[in-house]
């Protein structure tokens, strides 16, 4: 499977999302901060089980990412690896989607803050454009094609899959985890 321009301009989306610290290779540490940002999301308090949960559960997502793009297993991914990876992992698309259905369920669990099972504009917005809300509300109505005022989680891994295996610059997936702007991009997150 080769991947498009624009698919592995969104990959690289997704790893700025993740590299906390900007320096262009992702470490335990840039996924340890994510996850202690998550946990203070859902307003869990430092020092809790329930926030010290949220951060394992990051945690297990890391060593996922560890096992299928650190080729030179040297605790680190850099933007090269995660490309490679990305492009070998995305062809397993079962063991991928898999991954995908993880991560969006472990989104609901620290996103979704009064745990009805839909993810409100507001939600959404603080987790993937606090640093640009208007432009989140504005991807959001997108995402929300039925105009319902939420998300679901069904929605939101369907969409999650439209980001990484699809190719259409138009779809409102492009900007899921942020807006795209060349091969950089800004999340509030």
């Amino acid at each position: 499977m080769m991947l498009s321009d624009f698919q592995i301009q969104k990959i690289k989306r997704f790893f700025k999302f993740y590299d906390v610290n900007e320096n262009d290779v992702l470490e335990y540490g840039d996924v340890e901060k994510r996850g202690h940002r998550f946990a203070k999301l859902s307003g869990a308090k430092r020092g809790t089980q329930e926030f010290n949960l949220l951060v394992h559960r990051e945690m297990v997502i890391w060593q996922r990412m560890i096992r299928h793009n650190d080729h030179n297993r040297d605790g680190k991914i850099t933007l090269e690896e995660w490309l490679k990876g990305f492009t070998k992992w995305m062809q397993d698309r079962p063991s991928f989607e898999q991954y995908v259905r993880e991560y969006v369920n472990y989104l609901f669990v620290v996103l979704d803050g009064d745990k009805d099972r839909q993810l409100t504009c507001d939600e959404y917005v603080r987790f993937a454009y606090a640093d640009n809300i208007e432009q989140g509300m504005s991807v959001f109505s997108q995402l929300d094609s039925e105009g319902v005022g939420y998300l679901t989680e069904q929605k939101l891994v369907k969409l999650a899959l439209e980001f990484f295996y699809g190719d259409d610059p138009t779809h409102p997936a492009t900007h899921l985890w942020g807006a795209l702007h060349g091969d950089t991009a800004q999340s509030g997150v």
